[in-house]
This record gives structure tokens, sequence and C-alpha cells, in this order.
């Protein structure tokens, strides 16, 4: 894939050491004190925007698969089909409401696509804690 855009691996890796610093930024912020979930024999759903290159979904995936759930399912209201056929080596099941031959990007199928800031995130999340019925750890 680097070949494809013209890249190297340490051409990369400022990149990708960045998007690391984010994600550790992001999961301090948005998880506070709380432990990660445990899905080890849960049932998981990853519930994504859209589906477009699916890059990152095979990450997500990948790195849950790996704490051993009993079915990791994927879903999202719309999806590149070659994407969704890709995934489906990823997920136990995929869930798309549309899959649209013409595909460009997630976007183009939202009135509003507006990124949510840190505190809107932080903000939902601490609104499903309070609402959420049962939490088992």
């Amino acid at each position: 894939m680097l070949a494809q855009v013209g890249l190297t691996a340490q051409q990369l890796n400022p990149a990708i050491e960045r998007e690391r610093a984010e994600v550790h930024r992001r999961l301090r912020r948005y998880r506070g004190d709380q432990p990660p979930p445990r899905v080890t024999g849960r049932v998981v759903i990853v519930v994504d925007d859209g589906l477009a290159t699916g890059v990152t979904a095979r990450a997500a995936l990948a790195s849950l698969r790996a704490q051993e759930p009993d079915r990791l399912l994927y879903a999202a209201p719309v999806c590149a089909p070659e994407s969704a056929d890709l995934l489906r080596r990823d997920a136990d099941a995929v869930i798309c409401l549309r899959m649209p031959a013409r595909f460009r990007a997630d976007g183009q199928w939202y009135t509003d696509f507006t990124q949510l800031d840190d505190e809107q995130v932080t903000q939902l999340l601490a609104r499903s804690w309070h609402t959420t019925p049962t939490r088992r750890p």
C-alpha cells in the first residue's frame, strides 16, 4: 500500500507516531479513570459513521479480536461495497444499511458531517454512563 502512494516506511513513521500519541491523548481524555471494557466472551458491536477504505475499521476489529470476544460485529449506515467485502474477513458479521455502487466518501451521505470536538465527546460519554441501565465491568 505504501508503494501505491509513493511512501517508504521511514517517511510514514512520523505520522504513525503522531497518530499513536493522539490515540493515547484521546483515551486519557475520553475514558478518564475508567478501565477499558472487558470484551472477552462477549458480543461486541463496532459502530462507525461509515466504511470507506476500511483501514481504521480493520485495525479496531483486530485489536478487539485479540481480546477474544464471543462474536465481533461491525455496523455502519453506509459502506463502500468492496471495503465491506474485505471487512468480512475480520468481523463475524458486517451490517451496512446502504452499499452504493458509487461510494466516494462517508461525508457525502450526511447532511451534517461535522467533526465532534473533545468537549462534545466527553459530554456524550458522560451522559451515556448515566443513562445506561446496567454496566458490567
